[in-house]
């Protein structure tokens, strides 16, 4: 219980830390301005990501290093706190003149709080391991290791993203175990957004009551998070990306500062997850776009938008390298598929994997593209683009943000083949409608001598997009807390992922491995390893690997042979839950999954039968009935009990 209490108030220790270095960059940046501490707090989460791929390229990163780093940016809140005292609750109050509005809002606002805080404390501590494990490794490899390291085998490593977000978690990471990591994204990500949500509603003049309820909307709107990868904190850089764009303070400062923070919010997007390029850079086109077509200064815009993105790229390059380190790309796919595995013959024998069938192409449009979420976000565009007020925006930020929604949507579908869209988009989609939303809003409080009728259709469109997103996410949003209460008992109760017993089976099948020497693990925790001791390789979708590449369907000696020829003597293999590994491929070959999925499931299913016939063809240097360890030299099926 007690673990559970320090975890949860070193979150908020985390939050405060970003919003101190987001104050430094203010403080250096912009020293005339001053911005509120949602924009802060998400300026200092992209800052830490471009951080962060400088000590992973340098491996750097240590325990030591990420606290040192996180008391500075605690240190200067502190300080900004003690120098500038407010007390915003006493204005929002103010403009509420009778008891009973008052009493109704203090109530609002008291539910609202309550939500947040239990959607903040539910991931605060995960109980599963699931897909997480995967994902655990590379904050668990950082802090070890110094950097991500090189995992040619990884397809999640190469795939996923560059690294952003399992730097982001060596913050949990450095003072508690695995188990509390879910709860920086889907926890601390959600305050941010709630924090720039407010600074948003107070920058466009909503009323307070207005302003509750779109709170209590994003907090009814149940988050796509299957793992620990970016979806809350992309929504927050997405929304801080737009609140920069459309921050009036942002024209009134040098050149060098206005691509610098640009620069810096776009990259760590882009860092977090691979699939926000394209709707990041999309936004990032279109707003440039519009600038420098409307700017009365078009030369120095053009040059704006050159200076941010060559800084983009420096941004991004550590991150960038060390992924060409690992995988044989600096960034998959669009600038190589580096050690993927796209030429086996799973994916040969296929039909329809590079080319759409018309009929594949409309059920992607009708059933993978358009759901409740993209006609809600519809409706308050069309509205928005009938209001007129985009017009008024030099970078045109909202209509950028929600082209680069919408044709992100579209890419992101096409590109998967309709495979889990609405997950993968949801951290930009969320973003866009949460500022349509915001922007209509303040349509429809202007005050104005002449009601025009934009502004009378202002809010039941706001109202049909809430119903839409609202009643179409019910049960799940139900869900959603109750989870996140049932995670709150349990880790109150002491509930741990895992346990010393664990720890101690992972470690002593670890030292049937000589010091030093590489092992490809297939494992349930393999986070659990050292990886100081022992080069690991970790396969979680088996298909990348050193060219040429595994040698799937070619049988268990091929593989054997080519692991040895790449200096992989060791295979580590959880035998034991290889039933919960096939039971969990059983849905890529569930009628209408994409090609490419089915295909990735065909591989995996070789893989592990490769693996259990190399189990009966070489010594068991270990075996505890669950995990074994292959010696590839040794041949002969020699059980070492534990």
């Amino acid at each position: 219980m007690a673990l559970y209490f320090l975890a949860f108030l070193w979150g908020l220790l985390i939050l405060l830390s970003l919003t101190g270095w987001g104050g430094v960059l203010n403080r250096l940046l912009f020293p005339e301005e001053q911005i509120d501490w949602g924009q802060r707090a998400a300026w200092g989460l992209a800052f830490s990501v471009v951080v962060g791929g400088l000590l992973n390229i340098t491996a750097a990163i240590s325990r030591r290093v990420i606290l040192i780093y996180l008391g500075i940016g605690l240190a200067y809140w502190v300080i900004e706190r003690l120098r500038v005292a407010r007390l915003p609750v006493e204005s929002f109050l103010s403009s509420v003149r009778s008891y009973r509005g008052r009493t109704a809002l203090l109530l609002a606002v008291l539910v609202v709080t309550c939500l947040a805080l239990i959607r903040y404390a539910g991931p605060v501590s995960t109980l599963w391991w699931w897909e997480d494990a995967v994902y655990f490794v590379f904050p668990e490899k950082m802090l070890q290791t110094g950097s991500l390291g090189s995992d040619p085998f990884s397809e999640r490593r190469m795939a996923s993203s560059l690294g952003g977000q399992s730097f982001l978690q060596t913050f949990v990471l450095s003072l508690f175990p695995e188990q509390y990591l879910r709860g920086l994204d889907s926890g601390l990500g959600l305050l941010i957004v709630l924090g720039l949500l407010i600074g948003q509603l107070r920058q466009v003049g909503v009323s307070p009551e207005m302003g509750v309820c779109t709170l209590l909307l994003a907090l009814l709107i149940p988050t796509a998070a299957t793992n620990t990868t970016s979806v809350l904190t992309g929504s927050a850089l997405f929304l801080s990306l737009f609140r920069t764009l459309n921050w009036k303070g942002l024209s009134r400062n040098s050149l060098i500062s206005m691509a610098f923070i640009t620069a810096v919010v776009a990259g760590a997007i882009v860092a977090l997850k691979s699939n926000f390029i394209l709707p990041c850079a999309i936004f990032l086109g279109c707003a440039s776009f519009f600038h420098v077509a409307h700017s009365s200064e078009r030369r120095r815009a053009m040059t704006e938008a050159a200076l941010t993105a060559l800084l983009v790229v420096g941004f991004l390059l550590p991150w960038m390298l060390s992924m060409y380190r690992s995988s044989g790309t600096l960034f998959y796919p669009l600038l190589g598929k580096g050690y993927n595995a796209f030429g086996h013959a799973a994916y040969a024998s296929l039909p329809g994997l590079d080319a759409l069938s018309p009929r594949r192409v409309a059920k992607l449009l009708l059933t993978d593209v358009i759901d409740p979420s993209v006609v809600a976000l519809g409706v308050l565009a069309i509205c928005y683009l009938r209001s007129g007020r985009w017009r008024l925006e030099s970078r045109r930020a909202a209509l950028s943000l929600f082209i680069g929604a919408g044709l992100g949507r579209v890419l992101v579908a096409f590109v998967t083949q309709g495979w889990w869209v609405y997950r993968l988009t949801f951290p930009f989609v969320f973003a866009a409608t949460l500022v349509l939303f915001t922007e209509l809003l303040s349509e429809a409080s202007a005050t104005r001598a002449d009601r025009e009728w934009r502004q009378v259709f202002a809010l039941p469109a706001v109202a049909l997009a809430a119903g839409l997103l609202v009643g179409a996410n019910w049960s799940d949003s139900k869900q959603m807390y109750l989870e996140s209460l049932s995670q709150v008992r349990s880790a109150l109760r002491g509930a741990r992922l895992s346990s010393d017993k664990d720890k101690a089976k992972y470690a002593e099948m670890q030292r049937s491995i000589p010091a030093g020497q590489t092992v490809l693990a297939k494992l349930e925790a393999p986070c659990l390893l050292d990886f100081r001791r022992n080069t690991v390789f970790i396969v979680d979708a088996p298909g990348p690997g050193l060219p040429p590449g595994l040698p799937l369907f070619e049988g268990s000696e091929a593989l054997a042979a080519y692991l040895l020829g790449k200096s992989v003597r060791y295979i580590a293999y959880s035998y034991g839950g290889e039933a919960a590994f096939r039971s969990g491929l059983a849905r890529v070959f569930s009628p209408g999954q994409p090609p490419g999925l089915r295909a990735g499931g065909e591989q995996a299913l070789d893989f592990l039968g490769s693996l259990d016939e190399l189990g009966r063809t070489r010594k068991r240097a270990y075996d505890d009935g669950h995990n074994f360890v292959l010696d590839l030299v040794q041949s002969g099926n020699v059980e070492v009990t534990p």
